[in-house]
Order: C-alpha cells, then structure tokens, then sequence
C-alpha cells in the first residue's frame, strides 16, 4: 500500500528542486511561508486544498503525481521542454502573446 504522505513529501521536494525554486521562493509563489514548504516537505503539516492546487500549477505537475497516484504529465516528454515549463508558466500576459507568435510563425515557415 502506498504511504501517501511521505510519496507526496518526496515528490514536492523533488518537484521543486526541477523548477530550481528554493523553499522561500515557492512559498512565495503560492502565497505560503516558505517554512510552510518545509513542514509539507517534512510531513510536519498538510496542504490546504487551494494551496495544494496551487503547488500543482506552479510546479508543472498533476495532482495524481504529487499524491503518488500517477507518473509524472512530463513523462516521455524531452528534458529541454520540462525545463521551459516553469518559465512559460510565470510569464505574464505580453510575454504568453509573444512566445505564441514565434511559435506560430515557426509552423508557418515549417510548411
């Protein structure tokens, strides 16, 4: 049987050290203290729901992997892509439209 807590512990740690995001950081991210990421990384103190939902965006992951019951949604996908996503994830507005374009206008140019 799986001990959910401590896969959850695990994979926080581990997801927030592929997004190169320290304790601090995250907690700031999601609107936590960053020694609130300590204690969930512990299993000293759970997630709220909302935070939990909000560890999931921030990080890339799915809910099912963070709680052990999945495997990763970046699984098969190439390293280089799993890096951009935390960095895709925190652009703003402008930032989404631009990258949207120099994608659009690489498949234009591809066909």
């Amino acid at each position: 049987m799986i001990d959910f807590k401590k896969k959850f512990c695990q994979r926080l740690r581990e997801a927030r050290k592929k997004a190169n995001l320290t304790q601090a950081e995250l907690g700031e991210k999601i609107e936590v203290g960053h020694a609130a990421i300590g204690h969930m990384e512990t299993g000293h103190h759970s997630p709220t729901f909302d935070s939990l939902c909000r560890l999931a965006e921030t990080l890339g992951v799915s809910l099912d992997w963070l709680a052990g019951l999945d495997s990763p949604i970046t699984s098969g996908v190439p390293k280089w892509v799993v890096e951009l996503l935390p960095v895709l994830r925190s652009l703003d507005q402008p930032g989404r439209e631009a990258i949207q374009a120099l994608v659009a206008g690489y498949k234009a140019k591809r066909r």
